[in-house]
């Protein structure tokens, strides 16, 4: 049982037994009429202690309750391959000339705020509101104290963010481009897990998933390993500009605006879903009919998403493999090296939890893989080793790709450096 559910279950059973004694008997003994009679004041004094007692406890598990909650859904970097970045502690004003470790702090500026750029290390928090970013050649893995896992691809930036630290806690993934693969529990700490592009939302519920976003035409592949994710194609609100009072040609689609959502798709394993860029809707002059109904229902007829829902072939499926693995992980520490240092040991608990996760989740979803993997310990051997068996087995059954057909983007190489510089601002 994790630690919120513990915590929940003790916050229950105090308020169960407060709220079953009146509050007439909540009161001190009738001998505290009897001046003088210690025995009354001891007993009195025990009362006071007892009902105070009650109510600070109740109150510091409300504490341990939002400590456990705010942990289970803070990250872990346990594998770095390549030059993986962290960006953090984001602020609204001008970083100031500080220095860390000797050296000049580097700050970027993403979205309006500014953000400390630090090297990922093996053992690193990813905190509410982190960026992590991995260049061309690297990758990254981050697991969560249930072991939930986000394989970071080459390439890639994504943020995470949590809007309350309760176990209902509603997590959002930004993937501003690049490629992740996440396993994800059902009904765990991101059971309400929400991963975002500029074209798509993806709603996951506990499953398998990977996800890439193109960082030049913006189109989002979704392809589903286990369970299922809905998919909501989304498409900017249109703010046209005004040139000298009359309507600019070209309509500049913002950043701030709310996406318009429309009908969500269901994906389930074996297939996936790609998710065009979308165009905003032209506005109409005001006053004509066309505009009066773009003013009740901003998506109009002309505007259909560009969704395309197929069987994922092995070609994909392979991509997805390279992207999601990490070239030559750490060996297993024994028992000695990782008794001899605390940070090591967590690193491999927070794997074989991962290890353990994933496994129940295939349990769930898939009886036959797991079978098989029970008869084949060697695949069960690390949390890398099991996201492969799952692989391998759907790509014996998927369909190959048609001999010419357009790249996926699982299929695609690393993105270069330009989408970096896209993105975010380096500050001096």
């Amino acid at each position: 049982m994790s630690r919120i559910r513990i915590v929940e279950v003790t916050r229950f059973l105090i308020f169960v037994s407060i709220s079953k004694i009146p509050l007439a008997k909540i009161q001190l003994s009738p001998c505290n009429q009897r001046k003088g009679n210690k025995m009354c004041k001891i007993q009195n004094l025990k009362t006071k202690i007892g009902i105070f007692g009650l109510f600070t406890f109740f109150a510091s598990s409300t504490a341990l309750l939002s400590s456990a909650s705010a942990s289970d859904q803070v990250g872990t970097v346990t594998q770095t391959q390549g030059d993986v970045k962290i960006f953090s502690h984001p602020s609204k004003t001008p970083p100031s000339s500080a220095t860390q470790n000797g050296k000049k702090s580097v700050h970027v500026l993403f979205e309006g705020e500014f953000y400390l750029v630090n090297d990922a290390k093996i053992g690193d928090k990813v905190e509410n509101g982190n960026i992590v970013k991995t260049p061309p050649g690297a990758k990254a893995r981050v697991i969560f104290e249930n072991g939930d896992q986000i394989n970071v691809g080459s390439g890639t930036a994504y943020r995470i963010h949590w809007t309350q630290d309760s176990a209902q806690a509603e997590t959002q993934v930004s993937l501003m481009y690049g490629k992740l693969r996440g396993v994800i529990e059902k009904g765990g700490p991101r059971s309400h897990l929400q991963v975002r592009t500029r074209t798509a939302v993806m709603g996951v519920r506990g499953t398998d998933f990977f996800i890439a976003e193109g960082a030049g035409d913006g189109a989002t592949e979704v392809s589903i390993i286990r369970g299922s994710v809905e998919v909501t194609p989304v498409i900017p609100k249109p703010t046209p500009e005004k040139t000298q009072g009359k309507l600019s040609a070209e309509r500049k689609i913002s950043q701030e605006a709310a996406p318009v959502a429309v009908k969500p798709i269901q994906v389930s394993a074996g297939y996936s879903a790609e998710v065009g860029a979308q165009t905003p809707p032209e506005a109409s002059p005001k006053g004509t009919k066309e505009a009066s109904q773009q003013a009740g229902n901003p998506v109009t007829a002309k505007i259909t998403p560009a969704v395309e829902l197929r069987k994922t072939t092995q070609e994909e499926f392979i991509g997805i493999q390279k992207s999601s693995v990490i070239a030559a992980p750490p060996p297993s520490p024994t028992q000695e090296v990782a008794k001899a240092n605390p940070s090591i040991q967590k690193i491999a608990l927070l794997e074989k939890k991962a290890t353990e996760t994933t496994l129940q989740d295939i349990k769930t979803y898939d009886k036959k893989l797991y079978a098989m993997i029970e008869k084949n310990p060697e695949k069960a051997r690390s949390i890398d080793a099991v996201n492969q068996a799952a692989l391998q087995t759907l790509i014996k059954e998927a369909p190959k790709a048609p001999k010419k057909h357009k790249p996926y983007q699982s299929e695609l190489d690393d993105l270069d450096n330009s989408a970096y510089e896209k993105y975010f601002k380096i500050i001096d």
